[in-house]
């Protein structure tokens, strides 16, 4: 009886040893899976409040995307539009993360033109081009189902002097991103590289901030003109 009792006792600690590392491995990711998720709650929620006590009428137009989208003063460069665009964009974010978010950024406004602004901070975190397309594919593609009227304008990720390095990253994805909007007679690629571009290929200091990735007016100058033609409403 003695023996019996001592071999299932050694067999109940072989099985509980066998799933710890299971358990461990559980315990230690489902915390950091569920931060991620919560990553934008707070900017969500105060979109949320946002719309609640203002909200946007139909029509519109939606700007959406990371920090050099969320900076971008968008109601001061084009003050006559009626409604003004809707700047939706949070600093730090991926095209995952609009993925993720769309109804609450994008379709729920049912907007006629919807600014895209992403990449930078993707290929910054180490994805590769391939799950970046995977990512803009799947927004643009419910935004085009969803928004059967809109028109949607890809700016691609700029060329940023602190991340130059990764410059053939952005040319790989950038030239992908074209073709694919190419492809779709509803979307726009929105060409900011050329100009911000100084005689030596490289970016024009004079456009960027201090950290030399987000920009100065006269960077926001160029976007402005680059897409000031399709935000102007057709007479």
């Amino acid at each position: 009886m003695r023996s019996f009792t001592i071999q299932r006792a050694a067999l109940l600690l072989l099985a509980t040893t066998a799933w710890m590392p299971a358990l461990l491995a559980q315990a230690q990711t489902q915390p950091q899976s569920d931060a991620k998720a919560d990553r934008w709650a707070e900017a969500m929620e105060k979109f949320a409040r946002q719309d609640e006590r203002r909200p946007y009428p139909q029509g519109g137009i939606v700007l959406t995307g990371s920090s050099s989208a969320r900076l971008w003063e968008v109601e001061k460069a084009f003050p006559d539009l009626d409604p003004p665009i809707l700047n939706r964009g949070f600093g730090g974010s991926q095209y995952s993360d609009i993925v993720r978010h769309a109804e609450l950024l994008v379709l729920k406004h049912r907007p006629r033109l919807v600014i895209l602004y992403s990449g930078d901070n993707d290929i910054a975190g180490g994805k590769s081009t391939d799950q970046i397309m995977g990512d803009f594919t799947t927004v643009t593609e419910r935004l085009l189902s969803e928004l059967p009227e809109a028109t949607i304008a890809v700016i691609p990720a700029k060329p940023s002097p602190s991340r130059w390095k990764k410059v053939d990253q952005y040319h790989a994805l950038n030239a992908r991103i074209k073709a694919a909007c190419g492809d779709e007679p509803r979307m726009r690629y929105v060409d900011v590289w050329p100009a911000m571009l100084g005689p030596d290929g490289k970016p024009r200091p004079e456009l960027f901030r201090d950290d030399r990735l987000h920009m100065t007016a006269d960077g926001y100058a160029i976007w402005n003109d680059a897409v000031r033609e399709l935000v102007t409403p057709k007479r």
